[in-house]
């Protein structure tokens, strides 16, 4: 119950759930999603970091 209760309101924020819904549609890397946003790139890590902890996020590291 707990868990859900995290998710839920990790998802009631107007940022997060529009990642979130973003990136159910496709992959993107971190640069593309902050142009999509147009957010600062460490807000963006932060929203992102949230969203992995609770298990809605995989990452892929491509590159360095």
């Amino acid at each position: 119950m707990k868990r859900t209760l995290n998710i839920l309101n990790a998802l009631a924020n107007k940022t997060r759930l529009k990642m979130f819904l973003i990136l159910l549609q496709e992959d993107l890397c971190v640069c593309e999603l902050q142009k999509m946003l147009n957010i600062d790139q460490s807000c963006l890590s932060h929203q992102l970091r949230l969203l992995r902890y609770l298990g809605l996020l995989d990452t892929k590291q491509k590159g360095r």
